[in-house]
């Protein structure tokens, strides 16, 4: 009988120690969990710490030099945190204290996004002027773009084209700190066999040095192309 009992007893501490083990390995499991987000939480705060001081760069304006510090100097106290000798608990706190310096440099970008339209809004030099055709083509459509973008309104969309003859009033271009050149899209009628032909236009920015000029759209038939001159 005291065998029986001593055999219990040590099944019993078997089974003790198995609990423990389980307990130790779910502990274990939490925390490296834990550990992985926290490391990726960094990842992603860092990455949005890059994007603000590279939006930074890009304005003249430096009234946000203190606050920018502030938050990075916090950014530095997370450093020095050592994950491994951290419970879960204040793993998940620290994790918090990321996510509103997250939302804190999301903030900064949206006024230093805010800043730079301004900033590029004071740079914008708008050019007025009136287009006549003397090409001897009647013109279907006449799009006016900068360089590079996608979208091209037609400015004929709300008339029955544009005759030879005919001026078009009221057209306006805006140069940006670049001065990245304006084209004009030209979609005019050929003859019978030819059928309908797209000429791309280009607008040097020095033919427009002045408002409210009338340009003159012309075109060279032994080329084939338009050119626009004052």
């Amino acid at each position: 009988m005291i065998l029986k009992g001593f055999g219990m007893k040590r099944r019993a501490q078997i089974l003790a120690i198995f609990i423990f083990s389980i307990f130790i390995l779910t502990a274990c499991n939490n925390q490296r969990d834990k550990i992985i987000e926290a490391q990726s939480k960094y990842r992603e705060l860092l990455t949005t710490h890059n994007e603000a001081v590279e939006a930074y760069k890009e304005i003249k304006d430096n009234s946000l030099d203190e606050e920018l510090k502030a938050i990075f100097a916090e950014i530095e106290k997370v450093k020095e945190y050592n994950l491994y000798e951290m419970k879960p608990e204040e793993i998940d706190t620290l994790i918090g204290v990321m996510n509103t310096l997250e939302e804190s440099y999301k903030g900064y970008l949206d006024n230093i996004h805010q800043i730079k339209a301004k900033e590029d809004a004071n740079l914008l030099i708008d050019r007025s002027f009136s287009l006549k055709n003397e090409t001897g083509i009647s013109i279907d459509s006449l799009s006016l773009y900068q360089q590079g973008e996608d979208y091209k309104t037609d400015v004929l969309d709300c008339f029955e084209g544009l005759n030879d003859g005919q001026k078009i009033v009221g057209l306006t271009v805006y140069y940006n700190v670049d001065n990245t050149p304006w084209e004009l899209r030209v979609v005019a009628k050929g003859d019978e066999s030819e059928g309908t032909k797209t000429y791309v236009v280009a607008l040097p920015s020095d033919v427009l040095n002045s408002s409210d000029i009338t340009l003159v759209l012309s075109y060279d038939e032994e080329s084939d192309t338009m050119s626009v001159n004052k």
